[in-house]
């Protein structure tokens, strides 16, 4: 089995089989380096020496731009047979997190060989150095000298062959050290041990072993290392790495000591490549030794000393080279110390270090090609620094170094195309002086064909010539254009991700400029017209221009017609800077084209394509078919009736007469003619006369508009910015040094175009000429806009539709059909207007006058037609409307407009305009003022207008649960029948749930509604109404809670009627709405009160109580009771028959009746228990002369009462009355109601009102059942109300129950008579 070493794009270990005589092998983890074999041969195929010309030349070499780490070499270890070894392999690679030390593994045979050790040098004072820094020296630190070499050997401290194999292991300790040849690497042993290991000081045997295998291997104690092979592999693994970590660590120390000790050898006459070199290699040992803070200062050092470094021709590349490396690892680290400013700032200083060390002329290809590579390099950091969690900004991130790096590469593709063109009969020199002995240079950034030369002249000049030959035949084979378009595409995704979209559109126009020049004119075609969308939305005519001309030549030379046709058209427009002479040449290709005819070739294209382009012209008119193009206009010219936008542009003229001039997306506002020299004062003055004018003109909504102006002295002086303060304006900040950035510039160039060509005579002509040109500026050739007359018809009227068209072509357009789109496509057939004649020129005159466009002339076209019944309701939009140029029978081009005009404008901008255009004066029939137009693209188709008269007839409020009673009466106004009437009444849908739930709706008045019954009733048939004639119908609602609800009711029926001489049926509705209000008719309280009508909170078994009831209107309106009635639940009975006390009472506003009823309760169960008391019903109804109404019954459910078991029940017999010194007996008894005897204690307390015979005290007990009888004689002394003596009762076995209690059932006065006063009987004991 041989290992091979993985590549760095593999995911793992490759495994070959071969002859089992391969013993020898080099194993890397999956996240190793490469080795140098397959670094070598990695670099003669992507040629990253330099001097060996290829598109990857400038790549950084892959030692330089990886993670530097410690190289620790395991020998030993037989992973492909060996299980426990392939374990503890697998332990040191798998998992690597980021908390696991740096440490690159290798897996080395035992004999492996170890690059030779230079003798050292004794002395510096004849050595004169022949280049910076090896090629291999990197490569060598990182993958092929280790800094610690480890053994593996399986070996047991209890082993019985312990002598034998301690002398094994002493000799391949020794082999190794033999294979290193004098290298202070350092050597450590491990033992792979079977147990697990004692803790140190308990095994004796282990100790003694262990020293004496140290002795025997001339190893300190801290290199021997124990591993058990345990189920805590992974654990043994990670102390073993930090152990060897610190030997690195120490081994990387001591390689740092011996760099720098040579620096007192040194002398600055002739070792000043060796300070440099010394101060790289201390560097890159303190990165392999994670010293990052030691490894930037010693970059920094260095990179001070390579630009102090004498610089010319013949070592410049080497200069720039190395000065590049050290860069990359200075930024680097500052990104890694998250210090991005730094690093920023390094970057900035080594371009303007090295931007003028362009070397030889001839070669000036290679410094921009090195310039685009450090751009691009910093860039790939700036972005993988982000990615690890730097935050980037709009102005600072990478997509700016990627722009500047595909900069730089266009240079070097330009200064190729200069330097490069060699005649064809000048081959590549041979012998190939770029070809090396070794296959490789020996030093970074030097010459094949003069390695290690540097003084200033070449040594053979021969050799000189037919190198920089080589290297620009080379040049000329470089795809540039692919790499100028991976470095923009880079810079187009990170302008994307940081939201810069201007710059993202700059670099995708320069993109497809790119695939134009690489003759991939497809891509080049769709990514200028990805971005032109953006253009004409800002108005960047001049961008604009240039990159449709571009586009022109692309379509041209694909032989793509609608396109070619598109962008001619859209070339010819005023929005286009063309020259007059260029629009003329683009108009007749595009009048050749419609007639079907090859165009003339664009200029400056490349011969080879116009010769297949003019092939596939000849193809494309030769076709038969396929010869309609439609054109989106909104896609492709913006409109200029942008209403509402928040931009006024504002920008002085020149010439022999000063003009001042504004406009906005709209159109053009004020100009006037400004004589003499402005200043702040007199810009002031202009600017409060003509601002707020133009904004009205341009119907800008209110402070939607913002307020620009470029940074003219005037325009930012402090008098003019207090001035526009108080004002209010809302004036948008302008870019320093940018005032051809203002669109306004667009708009004088057009103006001065167009009256240099009515060749004014004077400064009067000049201004008027001046004043009616800039009225008339436009952006279109073509626009149109199209509108219903109204936002909605009747179905009984017929629909209106106008369109509008003008043109803005030089000449008189014909167009052979005007049609019209509509989302209902039954109705397109009434909105089509063609021409009959059979003309073939777009500019032969018309058959019909208004099928042919006047320059500066609206054109109105009047369409009509009758809806239909069934789209009532229903919205009709202009989905399009079409114009076509040419014939159907030959070539034509079809202009199509979305939704009717020529801006996809949002509805809020469409409203605006509509609000500001109805304030304008109305202009006579025949004149189309365009700007008056108003935009409506939809129209809703709605029914005939009811001729019918709905009134409602009731008495509100409605009361709660009541059949209330509405009467509905429809009455005809109609001229003729009205069929089929149906009426729809009820709740109207929408409300909340829970009105739905309780309101119900019925025809039938007698019966009272239930939860069967629906909220609305739908569709209740009518029949016909003759004309005059109404129909009554009553309806009852039932509303179970109280609350405002809205009734509906809809009222549908159909008529015939007559529309443009077309019999038609109209369905008409008319829908009347009442908000009902829904109250209680009563209140109703109740209570329980004592035979004393004292309140209780609870009621006692068998004592009779009182419950009170109480109803209170609270209805507007007078209501009957009809009945009551009390439905006792079975835990509560009446002592007598209960009977109505308010039946046939009528109650009033806020009236109240009351009634009671004498109860009792049962024993119960318990001694205390809550019971039901039953329900109250009241049968009632509303007393209204209106319609009779049925009785409703409303259940009052009683509240639960507390019961309670009383031990003793005491009851007093006494008169009604007593007089003044008569006796007035008293007889109490006392019965026992429970099961046992009962202990009473009872005494009276005297009265001052009375004096009494009979037992004052007394202690007695009253078996279960019994029943006790006490009789006193009161004497009372005075008159009136007395109170009685009190009797006080105690009962022994239930101490709970207190005096107060059994007391209340006792009457506690009684009236006394005066003495001699005949008794009035009706006096009752209180």
């Amino acid at each position: 089995m041989m290992i091979q070493v993985c590549s760095d794009d593999d995911d793992g270990i490759r495994i070959n089989k071969q002859e089992e005589q391969e013993k020898s092998a080099v194993l890397y983890p999956p996240w190793c380096s490469c080795d140098w074999t397959e670094l070598q041969q990695l670099r003669r195929t992507r040629g990253l020496f330099a001097g060996i010309m290829s598109p990857a030349q400038w790549d950084l070499p892959p030692e330089l731009c990886c993670r530097p780490m410690a190289f620790v070499a395991l020998t030993g270890l037989d992973v492909v047979y060996n299980a426990i070894h392939r374990a503890i392999w697998d332990a040191f690679c798998a998992n690597r997190r980021a908390d696991r030390v740096p440490i690159s593994f290798k897996v080395l045979p035992g004999d492996h060989e170890y690059p030779k050790c230079r003798t050292k040098r004794t002395s510096y004072e004849w050595y004169i150095p022949k280049g910076i820094l090896k090629t291999g020296w990197m490569n060598k630190h990182l993958n092929l000298v280790p800094a610690l070499v480890v053994l593996f050997y399986e070996l047991d401290w209890d082993d019985p062959q312990w002598k034998e194999k301690q002398s094994e292991c002493a000799t391949k300790v020794e082999i190794v050290r033999t294979s290193l040849q004098g290298r202070n690497t350092k050597v450590a042993v491990v033992l792979i041990q079977k147990k697990t290991p004692l803790p140190p000081g308990e095994d004796l045997v282990a100790s003694e072993r262990a020293s004496a295998l140290c002795g025997a291997c001339d190893l300190s104690g801290k290199s021997l290392f124990v591993l058990p092979h345990t189920d805590h592999l992974v654990g043994y693994i990670i102390r073993l790495e930090n152990a060897f970590y610190e030997h690195a660590q120490t081994y990387y120390y001591n390689e740092i000591r011996r760099v720098k000790s040579h620096k007192e050898f040194l002398n600055k006459t002739t070792h000043q490549l060796l300070f440099v070199r010394h101060q790289f290699k201390m560097g890159f040992f303190s990165e392999l030794k994670q010293d990052t803070q030691n490894a930037l200062k010693y970059y920094r050092t260095a990179y001070s000393l390579v630009h102090e470094l004498r610089a010319h021709e013949t070592n410049m590349l080497e200069i720039k080279t190395m000065g590049g490396f050290i860069n990359y690892k200075i930024c680097r680290l500052c990104f890694q110390h998250n210090t991005p400013l730094d690093a920023i700032a390094q970057f900035r200083k080594h371009i303007d270090l090295c931007k003028k060390k362009i070397g030889s002329a001839e070669l000036a290809f290679e410094h921009t090609a090195w310039m685009s590579k450090q751009f691009q390099s910093f860039g790939d950091l700036f972005d993988e620094a982000i990615k690890l969690g730097l935050t980037a900004i709009q102005t600072q991130n990478p997509g700016f170094y990627y722009q500047q790096a595909a900069y730089y590469a266009q240079e070097r593709k330009q200064q190729a195309g200069q330097l490069c063109s060699h005649e064809p009969g000048g081959g590549y020199p041979a012998p190939d002086p770029l070809e090396t002995l070794s296959g490789a240079l020996d030093f970074y950034g030097q010459r094949p064909w003069r390695q290690g030369h540097q003084s200033i002249d070449p040594p053979d000049s021969e050799k000189e010539k037919q190198g920089i030959l080589a290297l620009q035949v080379k040049e000329r084979d470089v795809p540039h254009s692919e790499l100028i378009i991976a470095l923009l595409s880079n810079a187009v995704a990170q302008f994307k991700k940081y939201k810069c979209p201007r710059m993202k559109s700059h670099l995708m126009v320069q993109m497809g400029e790119e695939y134009y020049h690489a003759k991939d004119y497809t891509k080049a075609l769709k990514l200028l017209d990805y971005v032109m969308c953006d253009y004409r939305t800002e108005r960047w005519w001049s961008l604009l221009t240039s990159i449709l001309c571009t586009a022109l030549k692309c379509s041209y030379l694909m032989g793509q017609v609608k396109d070619y046709i598109t962008y001619s058209m859209e070339l010819v427009g005023r929005a286009s800077i063309l020259p007059e002479e260029q629009k003329s040449r683009i108009e007749k290709n595009l009048i050749k084209v419609l007639m079907n005819e090859v165009p003339e070739p664009e200029p400056d294209c490349d011969p080879a394509s116009v010769q297949t382009a003019q092939s596939l012209w000849s193809d494309r008119m030769s076709l038969a078919g396929n010869n309609e193009f439609a054109i989106e206009v909104q896609d492709y010219v913006p409109f200029e009736l942008k209403n509402g936008l928040n931009k006024m542009i504002v920008k002085h003229g020149g010439g022999s007469e000063m003009f001042w001039g504004c406009f906005a997306a709209s159109g053009t506002g004020c100009l006037v003619c400004v004589n003499g020299i402005i200043k702040s004062d007199d810009y002031q003055r202009i600017l409060g006369h003509n601002v707020v004018a133009s904004v009205r003109k341009l119907h800008l909504h209110q402070r939607s508009w913002a307020f620009q102006q470029d940074n003219d002295l005037k325009h930012t002086s402090k008098s003019t910015q207090k001035w526009l303060q108080t004002k209010r304006w809302r004036v948008l900040k302008w870019p320093a040094m940018s005032p051809d950035l203002n669109p306004i510039e667009n708009l004088w160039r057009a103006l001065k175009t167009s009256v240099g060509r009515r060749h004014p005579s004077n400064l009067n002509d000049l201004e008027q000429f001046a004043k009616k040109e800039w009225s008339k500026i436009s952006v279109e050739r073509f626009q149109c806009k199209a509108k219903f007359l109204s936002p909605s018809f009747h179905i009984d009227e017929p629909v209106q539709l106008h369109v509008y068209v003008r043109a803005d072509c030089p000449h008189p357009v014909r167009f052979s059909k005007l049609c019209v789109s509509l989302s209902n496509q039954e109705y397109n057939q009434y909105c089509l207007l063609e021409d009959a004649s059979k003309g073939k020129d777009i500019l032969e005159p018309s058959t019909q006058e208004n099928m042919c466009l006047v320059p500066g002339k609206t054109r109105k076209y009047c369409f009509k037609f009758v809806a239909k019944t069934e789209d009532v309701g229903k919205k009709i939009e202009i989905t399009s409307v079409g114009l076509m140029l040419g014939r159907e029978t030959g070539r034509y081009v079809y202009l199509n407009w979305r939704g009717g005009w020529g801006d996809a404008a949002s509805s809020h901008e469409t409203l605006q305009a509509s609000r500001s255009f109805k304030r304008r004066t109305r202009l006579p029939e025949q004149h189309v003022d365009w700007d008056t137009v108003t935009i409506q693209s939809s129209t809703m188709i709605i029914s005939r207008v009811p001729k019918i008269s709905v009134q409602l007839t009731h008495e509100p409020p409605a009361l709660t649960n009541e059949m209330y009673c509405m009467i509905v009466t429809i009455q005809s106004e109609e001229d003729t029948v009205a069929k089929d009437i149906k009426l729809t009444a009820g709740l109207k849908p929408g409300q909340d749930a829970n009105l739905t739930q309780s309101t119900q709706i019925t025809l039938n008045g007698t019966e009272v509604c239930d939860d069967s019954h629906p909220a609305l009733l739908p569709d209740i048939p009518l029949g016909d109404l003759q004309p005059g004639q109404k129909i009554v119908k009553p309806l009852y609602i039932r509303c179970v809670s109280t609350g405002s609800r809205i009734l509906l009711f809809h009222v549908a029926y159909s008529v015939s009627a007559t529309v443009e001489g077309k019999d038609i049926t109209c369905k008409c509705h008319k829908d009347e709405t009442v908000t009902l209000e829904t109250v209680v008719p009563f209140e109703v309280a109740m209570k329980f009160v004592s035979s004393k009508f004292e309140h209780l909170e609870r009621v006692y078994v068998d004592i009779p109580f009182l419950l009170m009831m109480d109803i209170l209107s609270a209805s507007p309106w007078p209501i009957e009771l009809v009945n009551s009635e009390v439905q006792l639940a079975s835990s509560m009975t009446a002592i007598d028959q209960p009977q109505s006390q308010v039946e046939g009472v009528t109650l009033q506003t806020s009236e109240c009746a009351s009634e009671c009823f004498l109860l009792k309760c049962p024993p119960v169960q318990n001694g205390t228990s809550t019971v039901a008391s039953g329900h109250y019903i009241i049968s009632w109804k509303r007393k209204s002369a209106f319609a009779e109404t049925s009785v409703v019954r409303t259940i009052v459910i009683l509240p639960h009462v507390m019961v309670e078991n009383i031990p003793l029940y005491v009851h007093a017999e006494l008169p009604s009355f007593g007089r003044v010194r008569e006796s007035l007996p008293v007889r109490y008894r006392l019965e026992n109601r429970t099961g046992l005897v009962q202990d009473v204690e009872i005494s009276v307390e005297p009265s001052d009102a009375f004096m009494f015979s009979g037992l004052k005290q007394v202690r007695m007990r009253i078996l279960p059942g019994a029943e006790q009888e006490m009789l006193y004689n009161f004497y009372p002394l005075m008159a009136g109300y007395q109170v009685l003596p009190q009797l006080n009762i105690s009962l022994v076995r239930f101490p709970n129950i207190s005096n107060q209690l059994l007391r209340r059932f006792l009457p506690s006065r009684i009236f006394v008579k005066p003495q001699g006063r005949n008794g009035d009987t009706s006096i009752e004991a209180a």
